[in-house]
């Protein structure tokens, strides 16, 4: 507690706001995250785009996060304006600064689009608007921010409590003609919603950007040299790849056709998949979207290959696991099993986040053919212990320039790509469908929420 006044006493005195050093020195970086769909919770592991940044930023400043959840942008402004928090995020769009808060530098760009059914007439100008019932989370989104004029083209309905999500169902149940939301939060959601379309786009390329209170002059720079530097040495990038290229393409069949056999075929198999991802450490998520991937949920699938059953094993690998490939719960159990020690053999400096991938690709194309890819990686001095760059070499086995320097010959890599992203598309949908509820509080937030510890201002 000490060390704690010590630091608010001489915050106090700085009219800069918080720096790296009291920051340190208090040892801890206080956030407040508005929950969104980027932002995914499971086996005690907080996920995502900004989590990811987050995490690098207090690791730059030495620091431990406290992390606390809020529901709605108000509240997320009320914890920044009133200084219990030093930052405010969740894939905000920047608006106008006021007098109480300002946006930080900007983490990615995104337009704000119109989303209404698939078979609405197209919006091609502003002043089309007015005639639509229109929702959105910000009155602010209705004309562009950066100007004088306060004219508005139209007047959204404000529902500042609903997240992207919410709005787009609102708009599915024919509640509103459409809904304001980003293009990524779109692109995120849309396999949840194919029936709805992108319409019309209000603006291009919005920053997004962390919230801080009025003043924080050194906080802000801190961040900014924090996004210039991970900006030219492209993590920034590299983790935008990461969260999202995979979410690239859309089927509408297909994603109308995994709604329906999520409603009606995954009830049957859940407590098999929960049993089998608490027993070796998997988000049961994962493993359902690998066996749709796998046999779209049908038990009794066959491959013109032979593989068969929910995961489709084949008949050796069920033979050394000591399963039945027809019997739903050994099929599980037994791939799981599988997956779980093809992940076990990977280098130790895989990432955490990538290991799962990289067993993914492996259950596809056998273990040897992705060790291929890494030391095909590493020959050109690229990091291959991270997916992004391995999954950039697998299809290279099937070239013969590559396919007769490596171990294990020729394979199908662009095919076992293509598989890890499907899966992953598919565990997408799954974590929007069946979310893990959000911590209130990280164990870091030793230091209460409700109280202005943070007089750093």
């Amino acid at each position: 507690m000490l060390l704690a006044l010590t630091v608010l006493l001489l915050g106090a005195c700085n009219n800069a706001g918080p720096t790296e050093q009291s920051i340190s020195k208090l040892g801890l970086l206080r956030v407040a995250i508005l929950e969104n769909p980027h932002i995914d919770f499971a086996n005690n592991r907080v996920g995502g785009y900004e989590i990811d940044l987050l995490q690098a930023y207090a690791e730059k400043l030495g620091v431990r996060l406290a992390t606390t959840y809020v529901s709605s942008e108000a509240a997320l402004r009320g914890l920044v304006t009133s200084r219990k928090v030093h930052l405010g995020l969740g894939m905000l769009p920047v608006l106008k600064n006021t007098k109480r808060f300002k946006y930080g530098p900007s983490i990615a760009n995104s337009d704000l689009i119109l989303v209404t059914h698939t078979d609405a007439a197209l919006v091609k100008k502003n002043l089309q608007l007015a005639e639509l019932s229109i929702a959105a989370q910000r009155r602010e989104i209705a004309n562009n921010p950066f100007t004088d004029d306060s004219k508005t083209d139209f007047e959204p309905v404000v529902l500042e409590h609903s997240d992207a999500s919410a709005l787009l169902k609102l708009v599915e149940q024919d509640v509103f003609d459409g809904a304001i939301v980003s293009a990524i939060d779109f692109e995120l959601l849309k396999r949840q919603h194919p029936n709805l379309k992108k319409n019309y786009t209000l603006r291009k390329s919005v920053p997004f950007a962390w919230l801080t209170a009025n003043p924080a002059t050194a906080l802000r720079k801190s961040m900014n040299n924090f996004i210039a530097e991970h900006a030219q040495n492209h993590y920034t990038e590299k983790r935008w790849a990461f969260h999202y290229d995979h979410l690239s393409g859309f089927d509408f069949v297909d994603a109308r056709k995994f709604l329906q056999r999520y409603a009606k075929v995954l009830p049957k198999y859940r407590a098999e998949f929960q049993a089998a991802a608490a027993e070796h450490d998997f988000d049961w998520r994962l493993l359902a979207a690998l066996s749709y991937q796998e046999s779209h949920w049908d038990p009794s699938a066959v491959s013109p290959t032979g593989v068969q059953g929910l995961m489709m094993l084949t008949r050796n690998t069920a033979k050394e696991l000591g399963v039945s490939r027809l019997d739903p719960s050994e099929s599980i159990e037994g791939g799981t099993r599988y997956l779980a020690n093809l992940q076990s053999r990977l280098p130790a400096k895989v990432d955490e986040q990538d290991q799962p991938l990289m067993a993914l690709a492996a259950y596809n194309v056998g273990f040897g053919h992705l060790r291929d890819a890494q030391r095909v990686a590493k020959a050109e001095n690229k990091d291959d212990g991270e997916w992004q760059i391995v999954k950039a070499h697998l299809p290279l086995l099937n070239k013969k320039k590559y396919a007769s320097k490596v171990r294990y010959g020729r394979a199908r890599g662009v095919q076992a790509v293509h598989y890890v992203e499907g899966v992953r598309r598919y565990f997408s949908m799954l974590r929007l469908l069946e979310p893990e509820t959000l911590p209130n509080e990280t164990p870091a937030a030793q230091l209460p929420i409700g109280e202005n510890l943070f007089a750093l201002f």
